[in-house]
Formats: C-alpha cells, structure tokens, sequence
C-alpha cells in the first residue's frame, strides 16, 4: 500500500495552463532566479503513487517520466543511473506521490519547487488534489488566444501524441483542450484566495517581459533576477537540456528553436485566417479571460437615445473599433502624402545615474495602461477600422554613445543629429506600436530622452499625459514602490466608438446648427498677398516663426484682456486678425485654432488624438473699434468652443 504523508509539503508553485500556451518558457525564465527549482513536466500530481504513475507512463507515453528523472538529476547533481535508482527506490517501497514531492522539495533545500505539467488541467480533481498534498500553494494561470494555441498545436502535432481516440479534427481536438482546461481552472481558482493566484497571459509575457516578471516575482515573493528576462542564457539551472548528453527537453521541442523571446509569436495566428469558426462556449471563455471577443464593428448605426451617448464609457467587447473622425483625416491624409508629416517629437534632458531596467520596466507600465499605444489601423473593404493589439513590440531603444572615446561636444552633435533623424523617420500605420522611444546616454550622468508618436494615436496633452506618467513609474520602480495612478476610466477605442454614436443621436444636432449658421458664405482662403502661385497639392514644407512679446507689453496686453472680462488669447486673437486683414484686404475670414476638446472628466486621463481644429469667423466692421473685435471675437470663442465636440 502507498504510504500517506500525515503532515502536507511545503508550498509550492502551480503553472495552470493548456498546451502550446508557453509554460515552458516561463517556467525556464522563472528558473533564471536562484531562489527557484522549475522543471521540465512532472506529471506527477495525477496519480495517486509512483507506481500508478509507473504503470500508466509506458509506450508512446514513456517520454512523459523523463521530466522526473532530469528534476532528480538536477536537485541531486547526479546522473542518469543515480537518478533512476532513486526512482527504482520509489517503485520498490510503492510511495505516494506526496512522497515524490516531499523527496524533491527536500533535495532543492529552501527553494520553491514549480509544476508546470499542462494535463493537470485537464481534470478538476487533479487541481484539487494540489490543495491536499501542499500547504497553500500558489497558483500562475497562463493564458494564451485561442487562436493563437490552436494554431501552434496543430503546427507541432500534438494531436499524434494523445492517447484519446477522439473523432475530431486536430483543430477541433485543440479547441477542446482549451476549453475544458481554462473552464477548470477558472473554476479551481474561484474558491482559492486571491493572494493565492495570478493571471498571466502569453501576449503579455513576451511582449513586455520584464514588467511581467516582476509582476510575477512580487507575487511569489522572490528577488527579481535579470537573468529571469534572458531565457536563452542558460545559468545552469534551467534545465532546457534532456536527460541524454546533447538531447532536448520533450516538453516543448519548440523552445530551443529560438535564441530571444519573440513577441511576434504571440501574434502570428493573426497573419493567417482560420479555418474553422470558435464555438461561442470558447468565445465566451475567451473574453472572461480578458480577449476580445470575435464581433466586428462592421456598420457603426445604433438605435440611441440621448442618455446612452451623453459621455464615454465602457462598454466596448471587441478589439476592433472605427476610427474617430480626427484619426479618419490622418488616415486618409497618411495614404496620399508618403511624408511623416504627422509626427510627434518631444525631447527631454535626464540628468543623474540611470536605471535601465526601472526605465524600461516604466516604459512596458505605459505599454499596457494605454491601449492606444497597442493600436494599429487597417482598411477593411475600404473603411478604416482600429484594431487593439494584445501584445506588441517593445518601442523602447538604448543609445549609449559614453563609451565612443569621443569628445563631449561631438557626442551631444551626434545624438542631435539622431534626434532630428528619428524624429522624422515614417511610421507604418498597419505596425504597432505607433510610438518611439529614444534613450541616448551621453555620458553616466547625462541622458536625453525622446519620445516620437503618430499624431493619429496622441496630441499635444496627450504627450503631457505620458512625460507625466513615465516620470511617475520610473520613481516608482526605482525604490520599489506602488504607483498610485489610477487606471483611465476609458480607452480611446471607447471614445471613437462613442463620437460616432454620439454624431448619430439627437443631441448633436443643435451643435451642428450652429456650425451651419457660423459658416454659411465664409471665404474658403484668406487672399494673402504672396510670392508664389497655391500649389495644387500641399506640400507640408512649412515653418514655425516664433517671437516673444517683452514683458512690458505682456502685462498692458493682460490689462487690456481683463478690463474686457475676456482672456489674452481672445485679445492677440484680435490682433493677429486684424494683421490679416490689413494685408489681405478682407473683412471676413475664417481663423483656425486648435480645441483640446477633453471637456469631460472620463477624458482628463486618456491618451489619443482628442484635439479639434475650430473654425472661427472673424468679421470686421468698417469703423473698427479695437475693443468691439475683442468683444466679438470674446462671443464667437466662446460659442466655438462650447460646440468643439462636432468633428
């Protein structure tokens, strides 16, 4: 008879997973920390005693038993001999399984033990039998897109090597898997305390791995180790290698075929259309699960009432939505001019001792808290749409020109050269992410930072929004703190979605009234005396000319302002108006002026291209009283403004 443990193991750590869902590359990364003991499969906690595990692992299934016999290889430092002896010594005295554990856990010392074996979910009871052998263990739920699983098991099949005999497509034997496993440990988990399970997706684990594995690390409660983000450099401890000199680990044949992690793995099922539709069980499980679920916004017509649109809010499932009608310009203007003209560059001087990993943990944080920095566009039968990507690549980039041996003055010239000329290098608007950043270290002390973005994913606040948040999480992460930022209360998506429902309802059209009265027979130009014939077609080669007011006319020009109870822009307003139309010779011109149009709090947080252009009409009377314009253009402002939301 098996001998019972009367007492429980010690904790251990549970990767819950499916098949092709990457545990192995995790609990390899995890190795990477000297403080944990993660081998290849285990196979052990769906048998009751060694000798039923014996029984059952022979023949094809044989390859099974060899994750065992390489963890006692490694805990001992011993070789295969050794390691089988000691596993002959199970068979002969018939432990329990509990047993096998115990003898592991009291091999590796104080490390925590990790299971990764993916058949224990599979079976509730199995899970269950994890809270019975161990004293509360921890449990790693790693996802994967449906898609994303499917597609790599039928590439490595893995159908061959399952003893079931199920009347199902490979395909469809996939799908079954990833269902009933994700249903089991969604169910398992719902009675375990929170403390006690994290969720991790494969997207996020090899798009942003270093702010993963310190998620991770913070919840097993271990110390961080670079070497937990460098998979492929093998520390001895990763046990990647087979039993046999120069053989391979069986339980992911495919990890040795890659030298880095590389995030386009988690999306290259998207590159390939499927062949046969989800069930709406694995949809539905797919989008507890946090993926977006299978719906197009193909047609944006809703039956709406004024309620429904009176502001943004969540309510979006699908990662795909419209463009709004400012990225919808950009879109169509990206597709005629082949010129980054719409790039967002700002620069920022860093001084003091840098830390690279704080950075580009900071960097991943803005990655994932902004999912308009995950956005790509595409045409879809000739309407633009926006697509949500789970997982992209990293924008972040180290430039360290310290160590160059070259003079202080050439090294600064260098890197403001590269600054200009990354600053303007074109952006694919089919690629995420629409974003750069530029790190240049000048010297161990002096860094400048740039950050490049695509007009159609951010504006001007929005570029405040993540200098201020960047900031904030790498002060954070430099002394190991919490970042109190709460999440925005609505994605860019929502707002797109919302701008077009909220243009179809009924509230728009008082705005919209105004907009008709307010141009109706404005100019289409104003006729500036010029040295050159208006081309046809805009060629963006313009200029910025910049002056400062000195202080003595700032205040008279503030005094004017505030005698008028109206603002300085409204009376320079004024006056640039009134340069126009003296050279000119129009008394009736349109100005534009930029509208940050975020008048609504669920806005305050968000990052995308919420600016609007308004179009002021300025009319000048024949007798001109400087005071009467700023009071016209005082109303006008302010009515323009009130109607911003209008595209």
């Amino acid at each position: 008879m098996a001998k019972q443990m009367q007492n429980k193991n010690r904790r251990a750590v549970f990767i819950l997973s499916t098949p092709r869902s990457g545990s192995t590359l995790l609990r390899v990364m995890l190795a990477g920390s000297s403080g944990i003991f993660a081998p290849p499969e285990l196979e052990l906690l769906r048998f009751n005693t060694f000798n039923e595990r014996a029984n059952l692992l022979v023949g094809r299934s044989s390859y099974a038993a060899e994750g065992l016999v390489r963890a006692i290889m490694q805990a001992h430092q011993c070789d295969i001999p050794t390691a089988q002896a000691i596993t002959d010594q199970f068979a002969a005295n018939d432990v329990s399984i509990s047993a096998v554990y115990e003898h592991l856990q009291k091999a590796i010392g104080t490390d925590l033990l990790v299971d990764k074996t993916v058949s224990y979910a599979t079976d509730p009871a199995i899970l269950e039998r994890a809270e019975e052998i161990f004293e509360e263990p921890l449990y790693i739920h790693l996802t994967r897109h449906p898609r994303g699983m499917i597609r790599s098991f039928v590439e490595g099949k893995h159908h061959l090597f399952r003893d079931e005999q199920l009347a199902l497509s490979p395909s469809e034997q996939a799908e079954l898997i990833w269902l009933i496993s994700h249903d089991n440990i969604v169910q398992f988990l719902s009675h375990i305390a929170a403390e006690r399970q994290h969720r991790v997706s494969f997207e996020q684990l090899v798009a942003n791995p270093l702010a993963t594995m310190h998620q991770i690390s913070e919840f097993l409660g271990i110390s961080f180790n670079d070497l937990m983000v460098q998979p492929y450099a093998d520390n001895g401890r990763r046990m990647t290698d087979g039993i046999h000199p120069g053989s391979r680990t069986l339980s992911d044949v495919k990890f040795a075929r890659y030298y880095s992690i590389d995030p386009a793995v988690a999306i290259k099922w998207q590159s390939s259309p499927a062949t046969n539709p989800l069930y709406e069980q694995t949809w539905a499980m797919a989008e507890q699960l946090g993926y977006p679920g299978p719906q197009y916004l193909r047609e944006v017509a809703f039956d709406v009432d004024d309620a429904a649109v009176a502001s943004p809010h969540l309510h979006r499932l699908p990662s795909y939505a419209p463009l709004s009608f400012g990225q919808e310009r950009l879109w169509f203007i990206d597709h005629l001019v082949q010129q980054p003209v719409y790039n967002m560059s700002r620069s920022y001087s860093m001084t003091g001792e840098l830390n690279l990993s704080a950075f580009e943990r900071s960097i991943s944080a803005l990655m994932e808290r902004h999912e308009i920095l995950r956005t790509t566009f595409y045409d879809d039968e000739g309407v633009p749409r926006q697509q949500v990507d789970i997982a992209v690549a990293s924008p972040f980039q180290w430039i360290d020109v310290s160590g160059a041996n070259t003079e202080l003055d050439i090294a600064r010239a260098s890197v403001r050269t590269a600054l200009y000329s990354d600053a303007d290098a074109s952006f694919d608007l089919s690629v995420a992410p629409l974003m750069r950043v530029r790190l240049y270290t000048i010297t161990q002390h002096e860094h400048v930072l740039l950050l490049t973005l695509h007009h159609i994913i951010s504006d001007g606040i929005s570029l405040d929004i993540l200098q201020k948040e960047l900031a904030d999480f790498y002060r954070a992460y430099l002394h190991d703190r919490t970042v109190e930022n709460p999440t925005p209360v609505i994605q860019y998506a929502d707002y797109a979605i919302w701008q077009r429902r909220w243009m179809q309802s009924e509230s728009v059209s008082a705005a919209m009234e105004y907009w008709q009265r307010h141009l109706q027979g404005a100019p289409a130009v104003i006729g500036l005396p010029v040295d050159f014939i208006r081309p046809k077609h805009l060629s963006y080669s313009g200029a910025t000319v910049t002056f400062t007011l000195d202080r003595q006319t700032t205040e008279q020009l503030r005094a004017l302002a505030a005698s008028e109870a109206t603002t300085l822009f409204v009376v320079l307003l004024a006056g640039f108006a009134l340069t126009l139309s003296s050279y000119a010779g129009q008394r009736d011109m349109l100005i534009g002026t930029p509208a940050a149009s975020r008048n609504r709090p669920e806005l305050e947080g968000a990052v995308g291209l919420f600016i609007n252009v308004l179009a002021l009409r300025v009319k000048l009377p024949k007798t001109l009283v400087f005071r009467e314009l700023v009071q016209q253009l005082h109303k006008v402002s302010i009515e323009a403004h009130t109607h911003q939301d209008v595209p």
